[in-house]
């Protein structure tokens, strides 16, 4: 029985395009002051856009921890190994991973996407933007189908190394100085893109997938108003040690709002779980109108825990990423 050539045939991460695509190397830019990418919400430094080669990682390696920048990711997927040096640039210094509007980041480039973070004092946390409009996607490794037939023995030693590519991409997450190793790849997301099927992908596409595996969305259009069901959404959506009560019928809501010569705060509490175990969660909408120009912050409290919160953490869970409003531009 005739062996196949297992490089030319195992496949890990890559596009669900033709391998074709993969004999011409990605476009990589530094960009200047003057590319759309530069504008907000995106703020890209760097570009990344086509196939991903094996000759792409150098392009990284020139790249200085003091100036690592923000990357703008658009590809199919491509070099499973070239991916996985960038993602570990990425974790290293601080790279931001951006998908911009109209854009995909699909197989490799999801890895890279996913190692996207930025540098603290002490090490690095996530820091990875999905623009409402882009797409994210993930799959397991797979054979490509070539209608030969293999041996047993070239059969084993393409699992081996499909196992010992995931083993790269785990030791990579586990000697990272993140302060979050569990949110690089988190196992639910590992767990669903291993079951994939070869010509699927598993995708970020729902506002609750976004907050569980901490993915910002951009290019939201927020909404004029804050009502109190999207209030008590936001409630529903922040998930803090382990309990997740919905705000439902039986939560007590108080909506009051405070004006002033600047501000104007709106303040919903809204009491969650049963009552002999009960808790409050608070979301503030504070409105500057100073120099006439408005300007929103929205910020949650619950139990011992506070912070900002993104708009699109008012819409449902369930909520599709791409029928969430967008910015017309």
């Amino acid at each position: 029985m005739r062996s196949i050539n297992l490089v030319a045939y195992l496949v890990f991460f890559v596009s669900f395009t033709s391998l074709t695509q993969e004999c011409y190397s990605a476009v990589l830019t530094r960009l200047d002051s003057s590319s759309p990418l530069r504008q907000a919400p995106l703020n890209c430094t760097l570009s990344l856009d086509g196939p991903i080669t094996p000759n792409d990682s150098a392009f990284f390696d020139t790249l200085k921890a003091d100036d690592p920048g923000i990357l703008c990711l658009n590809s199919e997927g491509g070099s499973y190994d070239a991916a996985l040096k960038i993602a570990t640039v990425a974790l290293d210094i601080g790279i931001a991973t951006v998908v911009p509007e109209s854009a995909g980041c699909f197989s490799a480039c999801a890895i890279i996407f996913m190692a996207g973070s930025t540098f603290g004092e002490i090490g690095t946390f996530p820091s990875r933007s999905l623009h409402i409009r882009g797409k994210i996607g993930f799959h397991a490794p797979y054979l490509v189908e070539t209608g030969q037939r293999i041996d047993t023995q070239t059969a084993a030693r393409a699992y081996r190394a499909a196992t010992a590519a995931l083993g790269r991409l785990i030791k990579i997450i586990a000697e990272s100085n993140s302060l979050e190793k569990s949110s690089i790849l988190p196992m639910p997301l590992l767990a669903e893109m291993l079951v994939a099927e070869p010509n699927q992908a598993y995708e970020i596409d729902t506002v609750g997938k976004a907050i569980e595996y901490k993915v910002s969305l951009i290019g939201l259009l927020e909404p004029a108003v804050i009502s109190k069901e999207m209030a008590c959404t936001a409630c529903t959506n922040i998930s803090l040690d382990g309990i997740h009560w919905p705000c439902d019928k039986s939560s007590r809501i108080t909506y009051n709002r405070t004006n002033g010569a600047e501000w104007q705060e709106t303040y919903v509490s809204i009491v969650l779980g049963p009552e002999d175990h009960n808790y409050e969660c608070k979301i503030i909408i504070d409105h500057n109108h100073k120099s006439g120009n408005e300007e929103r912050y929205i910020s949650y409290e619950r139990l011992d825990q506070s912070g900002s919160m993104p708009a699109w953490e008012l819409f449902p869970a369930e909520t599709k990423i791409s029928k969430l409003p967008s910015v017309v531009r």
